[in-house]
């Protein structure tokens, strides 16, 4: 079974280019993926004996990053693209089914830097997982943060946090952030400290639900509340707790606005505090496509029985643990809208109708979300 069936890695002659090299050796040893790498050549209007030196001079380097990965018994291909960085990554992932981009961020760039502002856009516009390898990589990946806001770009940071920790043995952090009340109108009395306890009970109720639909067992996992400005305590905690790595999920071509937390992956972002994956439409894994079809296939004919015999809260349930499993799976999606109409509850069901109407544009077009029956 190829989970991380296509990896592509950008290469440049930086030492951030070799942290992220080896950092998919590692990937590519793990799950035995295949590995594409791909150099820009920047057009930079020199003469053509001039382009010709650089284009082989690139050539050279990449042929020899490609015959190390190689001796590792890795399949690998190479790519060179002229241009502009981010418009031909973004135009490779686009032609080609890709898992993942690995690219390389040096501990002194931020996102003023050139590498940091590539990183910045990919992260606004990329449909696969971002990943992003500082250059004080070094080789292991032990501790794993997820922070969660219980969105649906959260729950595809978590499933594929959980993936990850499995397959490297590593433990799994979640974190999620109260952010604390405070009363501005001056003429409203307010028991701030009382209203901060509801609030953050609240908070900590919808944890626990939003968590019940993963699967942990068998993982190395703790979870931490902190209070706080989000971005604040994410870059804190990363700095105090020696975090390896860190999963943050985006919302895709919407803006930055829309991230995750609102702008909280922007920001941490531009700090680049530590090696970070970032996920949009895509997984970073390809699931066991026999396998999961019949388990599927399966867990959806027991939802619909209970939602049959009216069973909706359990029929919910249901579908929710399989939300988690197959993210944009239109049946999955159908059946809970169904049966939160069921009971009446239009507005979780238009959240999830929204959903599967973003999946159905994104997967076919447009003119297809009249051909499903919500």
């Amino acid at each position: 079974m190829v989970l991380l069936e296509k990896v592509l890695t950008v290469v440049d002659c930086s030492v951030s280019s070799e942290k992220a090299v080896a950092q998919t050796i590692s990937l590519a040893q793990v799950f035995k993926s295949k590995v594409t790498l791909i150099l820009v050549i920047p057009k930079e209007g020199l003469p053509e004996q001039t382009n010709k030196i650089i284009y082989e001079a690139a050539e050279t380097h990449l042929s020899k990053v490609a015959n190390e990965i190689k001796a590792k018994d890795i399949e690998v291909e190479m790519i060179i693209r002229e241009g502009v960085a981010y418009d031909a990554l973004i135009h490779e992932t686009q032609i080609s089914d890709y898992n993942v981009l690995i690219i390389g961020a040096s501990n002194k760039e931020k996102c003023q830097s050139k590498i940091g502002v590539t990183i910045e856009k990919l992260a606004r516009e990329i449909l696969i997982p971002l990943w992003v390898v500082k250059d004080n990589y070094s080789g292991t990946m032990k501790n794993i943060l997820c922070p969660v806001d219980f969105s649906d770009p959260s729950k595809r940071a978590l499933s594929n946090a959980i993936t990850l920790v499995k397959y490297f043995d590593a433990e799994l952090i979640i974190l999620n952030i109260y952010i604390p009340f405070e009363a501005y109108a001056t003429r409203m009395e307010y028991d701030i400290e009382k209203e901060n306890e509801i609030r953050k009970t609240k908070q900590n109720n919808e944890l626990i639900s939003f968590l019940k639909v993963f699967d942990l067992r068998g993982i190395n996992y703790s979870i931490k509340v902190e209070t706080g400005d989000p971005a604040n305590e994410i870059l804190r905690f990363i700095s105090s707790n020696r975090i390896d790595l860190l999963l943050m999920g985006t919302t895709g071509k919407t803006g930055l606005k829309r991230l995750l937390m609102g702008s909280v992956t922007e920001e941490v972002i531009r700090e680049l505090p530590c090696s970070f994956i970032t996920t949009c439409a895509k997984d970073i894994t390809n699931n066991d496509l026999e396998s999961n079809l019949a388990s599927l296939e399966s867990a959806l004919k027991v939802a619909k029985n209970l939602h049959k015999n009216k069973k909706y809260d359990k029929a919910i349930e249901k579908y929710l643990i399989l939300l988690t499993q197959h993210l944009d799976n239109i049946p999955v999606l159908m059946g809970l809208i169904k049966a939160y109409n069921a009971i009446g509850n239009n507005k979780e069901a238009n959240k999830y109708k929204r959903y599967a109407n973003e999946v159905i544009i994104r997967t076919w077009g447009v003119g297809y979300i009249n051909k499903f029956d919500f």
